[in-house]
């Protein structure tokens, strides 16, 4: 309209507070319970005598642990609140296990819920954890009433610790006020992650920061009405209209979790404040996003992240390193090698590398830019969706359901126009739930589209015009989907193609070992665990050094004994261990499909 493009500068700080000079040894001892901590009581089929640990209730384990490391990270509060919900759930299971009997699944349910209050982790979890009644504690094994007693133990020493830091000063807070106090920033807004740590703040910023009122908003306890209320005395300007001036008067300070953290024009205020760790750089760009706008009358934005001290920060890391580690062995990857934890602690100690210097990469990269933002955006709205009540109202719409929008000049939607097809095959004996299988057949050229990511660019229907799907050959489109999942899911179901995927490296050091003229340097027992080890889809760290072996090999610069013996060293090195691969999936026809919803997507 004639307005000038223009973005304020951003310039993006860090500044650390020490919690150990406060209270010496605390960190690192809260930290040790942590590390140690079992979550037995969450993972009771670990302990079953007639079963091994489902993989629900191992990724629930691991992402309460997660939650609680962080939560510490954030606000001694908010891990204390945490803390007292566990320990009322342990004493519950150990009044239980007196009487020889375990609790249902219905805690573990709970647990999962709060994730999603609090953190939006965890709700897929809740469909997965089917409540089964009370049972005998004779069908479990007797140590799991020991590992639940200790954890419960390891969760009293975190409380008292935490009571101790709540009786003293919390450098934290003292880091933030002074941050207000010397911010040149009229409006600030101050993000969290955790519901508990916003109330906090709002609890001490009202005795300690005067001149500053504030709006608090906090995604699980406020309705979408509330929320813009919120921000109409914030940000008036740009929530609501030039020149509107919200009746309950204006305020300067906003206190929030991430559920403004996206799509918010907040661009009257000046700075903000990441009062805990974003944890990955989609947050970065959400949070700072809602001040770098357009229409901003800033010259320059100032975003500020508050981390622990270097010596804290890099516990904190390792640490959650591990237990993300444990949670994608959960999710199906296989072995718990080291180098998967190496990996997951590099990408965090990069992340928070770029955190500490100001990268200024951070605060520029687009949203729209990021493959991995899409799904991020997609779980943000989800996790909303859940705190708002809408999905009971999504699980009631009808299966076949489907909608359809038209492409339009500075949609987000992108890529050739086509129908989506969302669908799940019957259950079966191995999935209770079926599969789930997505595909995107282009109108004109009829390919079949199956990546996430993509699909989920091509149906975005934020800027599109709604239409009707007159034109489109449905019944056309779900032919060609149907057959490429069909074909897809049943090469799945085929034993031969699980032992393609294990790639030509691994084929052929199994070859070697299984060669009768090959004299290798273990036993029969040991050579079976290296054989199972190596039976499944590894690495590619392991890959390359079997392939260094096999180059040694051909080169002649090692013997075929020689060459076996040092693939049983690869295996030892990584830390491999035989893995059971999760059961083939039985094979289907289309008439096993079922669309759960489609969308039409139309050329501009």
């Amino acid at each position: 309209d004639g307005t000038p493009v223009r973005f304020p500068k951003p310039t993006l700080r860090t500044h650390r507070y020490d919690l150990d000079a406060a209270h010496p040894g605390l960190f690192e001892s809260i930290a040790n319970e942590i590390d140690a901590l079992t979550m037995a009581r969450y993972r009771p089929s670990a302990f079953d005598l007639d079963r091994g640990e489902e993989n629900a209730e191992a990724q629930l384990a691991g992402l309460l642990k997660s939650g609680l490391l962080k939560r510490f990270e954030s606000c001694w509060w908010a891990c204390l609140k945490t803390v007292g919900r566990m320990l009322a759930a342990h004493d519950a299971f150990l009044a239980a296990w007196e009487t020889g009997e375990v609790l249902s699944r219905e805690e573990l349910r709970a647990a999962a819920s709060e994730e999603v209050d609090e953190a939006g982790l965890a709700g897929w979890l809740e469909e997965r954890l089917a409540d089964d009644g009370r049972r005998k504690a004779e069908e479990f094994d007797p140590e799991f009433g020991q590992a639940v007693a200790a954890d419960r133990d390891r969760l009293a020493a975190i409380q008292r610790e935490l009571d101790e830091l709540g009786r003293g000063e919390d450098p934290k807070l003292e880091l933030l006020v002074e941050l207000l106090e010397n911010s040149p920033a009229t409006k600030i807004a101050v993000f969290s992650t955790f519901g508990a740590t916003v109330r906090y703040l709002d609890e001490k910023l009202a005795e300690r920061v005067g001149g500053r009122e504030r709006e608090v908003v906090i995604g699980g306890e406020t309705s979408p009405d509330e929320r813009t209320g919120a921000l109409a005395r914030f940000s008036p300007e740009t929530v609501v209209h030039p020149g509107y001036e919200p009746p309950a008067g204006e305020v300067d300070l906003l206190l929030s979790t991430d559920v403004l953290s996206e799509g918010q024009n907040l661009q009257q205020a000046q700075a903000v404040i990441s009062y805990d760790m974003p944890w990955n750089p989609q947050r970065v760009v959400q949070r700072n996003g809602r001040v770098i706008r357009l229409r901003s009358p800033h010259d320059e934005v100032f975003l500020t992240t508050m981390l622990p001290s270097p010596g804290e920060l890099e516990r904190i890391l390792g640490l959650e390193a591990r237990i993300q580690s444990k949670i994608k062995a959960a999710s199906g990857v296989y072995g718990m090698e080291s180098e998967v934890i190496e990996g997951l602690e590099a990408e965090l100690h990069s992340f928070a590398e770029r955190l500490a210097g100001g990268d200024p990469g951070l605060a520029l990269e687009a949203e729209e830019d990021s493959g991995a933002f899409v799904g991020e955006e997609l779980r943000r709205m989800v996790d909303r969706a859940v705190a708002e009540g809408e999905v009971e109202r999504v699980r009631h719409l009808p299966w076949g359901i489907g909608a359809c929008f038209r492409q339009q000049p500075g949609g987000r939607s992108v890529g050739a126009p086509g129908v989506f097809f969302a669908t799940r095959t019957q259950p079966m004996a191995d999935a209770e739930f079926g599969y789930r299988y997505w595909r995107y057949v282009e109108l004109d050229s009829g390919d079949v589209v199956d990546g996430d990511l993509e699909i989920l660019r091509r149906i975005d229907p934020h800027g599109g015009a709604p239409a009707e799907p007159k034109s489109i050959d449905l019944d056309g489109a779900w032919a060609k989907a149907a057959a490429n999942i069909v074909e897809a899911h049943n090469e799945r179901a085929d034993l031969r193609a699980r032992q393609e995927q294990i790639g030509p490296r691994q084929r052929w050091a199994l070859d070697l070992l299984r060669d009768p003229g090959v004299g290798l340097p273990v036993g029969t027992e040991q050579l079976d665990e290296v054989d199972a080890a190596l039976s499944v889809e590894r690495s590619s760290a392991v890959r390359r050094a079997l392939r260094e072996v096999q180059e040694r090999l051909e080169a002649a610069e090692v013997s075929r004994d020689g060459a076996a013996a040092e693939v049983v060293d690869v295996v030892r090195d990584f830390g491999l261990r035989p893995v059971e691969p999760p059961p083939l999936p039985e094979k289907i026809d289309a008439e096993q499909l079922g669309v759960v919803c489609w969308m039409a997507v139309l050329p501009s």
